[in-house]
Order: C-alpha cells, then sequence, then structure tokens
C-alpha cells in the first residue's frame, strides 16, 4: 500500500484548512472570555458597591411615588466647558506639532494585563497615538470619537496610564478632565 506524496496533499491541505478554522475559533472564544471576565470583575465591584451603600444607610421608610416626583422637579445642573480662550487659526501650511514617543516601549513599562493581553496592546497602542496628534491634550468625548472604542475601555486604559504616569490628567473647575502625555516625559516637535 504504497501511497504517493501527492495522493496525501490534498487530504493534508483540508486537515490544515479545519485547523486553522478551529484556531480562529478558539480565539474569539478566548476574546470573548477575556471580555466576561473584565465585565465580572467591574460588575462585582458595582454589586460590593451597591452592598457597602445599602449596609451604612439606615432606611427611615420606604420609597413611593410622591419621592421620586418630589425629586424629578429638582433641576439639575449639568456641567459646561466654557471656553478660557479663542484659539487663533493656523495657516493651512502649518505643521501639525507632535509629542514624541516611543509607544511600544511605553506599553512595555505598563502592568503586566495592558503589555500582554492583545486587545489591551492594541487599546493603549490606539490611544497613545490619539494623544500623541493632540499635545494640548482632550476631554474622554474627543478620545473616544478618535480611537472609535467603546468609552469604558478608553477610561479604563486612560486610568491606567495616569497611574503609570505616562499621561496627565488635568482637570480646572468648571471644566471637563483633560488628557495629555507627560510634557516631561515625552516633549513636543
Amino acid at each position: 500500500m504504497n501511497r504517493s506524496f501527492e495522493e496525501l496533499a490534498s487530504p493534508i491541505i483540508n486537515v490544515n484548512k479545519k485547523l486553522t478554522t478551529l484556531h480562529n475559533q478558539f480565539t474569539r472564544l478566548k476574546e470573548v472570555h477575556d471580555s466576561l471576565t473584565s465585565f465580572n470583575q467591574s460588575f462585582s465591584a458595582f454589586l460590593f458597591g451597591m452592598t457597602a451603600v445599602d449596609a451604612t444607610l439606615e432606611w427611615k421608610e420606604t420609597f413611593s411615588d410622591d419621592h421620586i416626583n418630589r425629586y424629578e422637579s429638582i433641576p439639575v445642573e449639568v456641567p459646561v466647558q466654557i471656553p478660557t480662550a479663542k484659539r487663533r487659526k493656523l495657516a493651512p501650511s502649518a505643521v501639525k506639532r507632535t509629542a514624541k514617543i516611543n509607544i511600544r516601549k511605553v506599553v512595555g513599562d505598563l502592568p503586566l494585563k495592558y503589555r500582554e493581553q492583545t486587545q489591551y496592546v492594541v487599546f493603549m497602542e490606539t490611544i497613545l497615538k490619539v494623544l500623541q496628534l493632540h499635545p494640548e491634550g482632550l476631554v474622554i468625548k474627543s478620545i473616544v470619537a478618535e480611537s472609535k472604542m467603546p468609552q469604558y475601555k478608553v477610561i479604563e486604559c486612560l486610568n491606567v496610564l495616569v497611574r503609570s504616569k505616562v499621561i496627565l490628567k488635568e482637570c480646572e473647575k468648571g471644566h471637563y478632565a483633560t488628557y495629555k502625555l507627560d510634557s516631561s516625559k515625552y516633549p513636543t516637535y
């Protein structure tokens, strides 16, 4: 029963295709698992907070529709971002300034989760690229719009970058927080 290599080539190619498909499915399954793990951690913190509030507050009476109606009629103040100064327009020929940063080195110095899990590496690189293009800083809403990432992931990544002292979070009264690269470490050119 001698078979030539040509006769075995077709079944081997089919097995290779099936194993590649199986690998891709397991990769997607791992991404779902990582997302569920992240959600479980976040949601468990939320539930713990709810339990802590419930344990520390003494409810004197149950809520009714009258309580809800009373609180719905109270006006809520929404923070408004007021421009402090008008920005001058640059000439069309002006070169946009960017911060000089080695993104791979920065990601390599982050906590283990953010430098080894592929999706977090991509998230961090994306956010750093957006901030690199805007050395003056951006608010969360602008970062979400430019990176096309979910807001909760942007916030998580920004918090890690602030704690790692890669970016600065600047808060002015009456304004949204602005995130920008630390200009002492990453100068603008």
